[in-house]
């Protein structure tokens, strides 16, 4: 919020004087969708001239039920597959925003950089986030084009988990590539264990991942995310059309490397990589 006010105040628009926000949270992100939509509902009756919906969950709540209402949408995944805009360059109806992309192309490139034997890839995904079968179509190619084998694992709950360990084991995986939910920020300690304990490198989205012990992650810098998120809500109120503005991405990507996991592993982050690297744990 502290981001997204901010962004909002460089595009001339202050809370509690020239704009009033009001924010709705769910009680969990996990198996709430009853919650989320009734929030929705409730946002209809207010008769908000915006709703800002951040991440998939409520992204669909908010689809499901506002018809009118412009709609500016905050981590997206997939918003085309799943249903939130006809397409990305002219979403149409009343929703956009910004896309939760986290650049498979180049996470596989830097997969390849730091360990180039690397082949077998277990995918930790969480369907209740977003990340659907179609989503990650587009992860194997690129994968396949690098020479890498992506081995999808579906976590939707903590009891997943140790079946996921014992199956990921059996696989023969060289590395764990770590999709982004509350759920697995949640048990970042329990995954990050079983990766240090298997001796196996870990690449996230998410920079927090890598401070608590992943090697490697590179993805969207989420502040700066909301912060954009402001342009939309200026050119809305402002009179433009939310169907004719583009689903974007996010503006600043963030690179993050563990040098003291790196050693654990036995591995050599290039110097290449160091110095490109907006964060370095040492």
């Amino acid at each position: 919020m502290e981001a997204f006010e901010q962004g909002l105040r460089e595009m001339g628009l202050t809370p509690g004087m020239n704009l009033t926000i009001e924010l709705r949270s769910p009680r969990s992100w996990i198996q709430d969708d009853e919650h989320l939509r009734r929030l929705a509902a409730e946002m209809i009756d207010r008769r908000f001239d915006v709703i800002v919906a951040a991440w998939n969950p409520a992204i669909a709540a908010v689809k499901r039920t506002v018809a009118n209402t412009p709609v500016v949408m905050i981590g997206a995944v997939d918003p085309v597959g799943n249903g939130f805009v006809s397409s990305t360059v002219r979403p149409g109806a009343n929703m956009t925003g910004l896309m939760w992309d986290i650049g498979f192309a180049k996470q596989f490139d830097i997969w390849k950089e730091i360990v180039p034997r690397l082949f077998r890839v277990a995918v930790l995904q969480d369907p209740t986030w977003g990340w659907g079968k179609e989503y990650w179509k587009g992860a194997e190619v690129t994968a396949t084009a690098r020479g890498f084998k992506l081995l999808p694992f579906d976590i939707r709950r903590e009891d997943d988990f140790e079946a996921a360990f014992q199956k990921l084991a059996q696989e023969h995986s060289d590395a764990i590539f770590l999709s982004d939910s509350p759920l697995f920020w949640r048990q970042n300690n329990v995954i990050l264990n079983f990766a240090r304990t298997s001796h196996l490198p870990v690449m996230a989205s998410s920079k927090g991942y890598v401070k608590k012990g992943a090697l490697i992650s590179y993805g969207a810098e989420i502040r700066a995310l909301f912060r954009q998120a402001a342009v939309y809500v200026s050119k809305i109120l402002n009179g433009v059309d939310p169907g004719t503005l583009a689903v974007e991405r996010s503006v600043i990507i963030e690179l993050a490397v563990n040098v003291i996991t790196a050693k654990t592993l036995g591995l050599t982050i290039p110097s290449s990589l160091l110095q490109w690297a907006d964060e370095v744990i040492r």
